[in-house]
């Protein structure tokens, strides 16, 4: 059976955006960015 993964970038206190409504404190390191990626082409399915 294929799995499916679902993943977010949400902060500890749940937040998806920062304070004036921008993303850029999503991105990760290129290193983090990397690991990802190879991560993800495993995955079968990824909402």
């Amino acid at each position: 059976m294929r799995s499916v993964t679902y993943s977010m970038s949400v902060s500890l206190d749940g937040y998806i955006v920062g304070p004036d409504g921008d993303f850029d404190w999503t991105m990760p390191e290129k290193e983090v960015f990397r690991f990802w990626i190879d991560e993800i082409r495993e995955i079968g399915v990824h909402l």
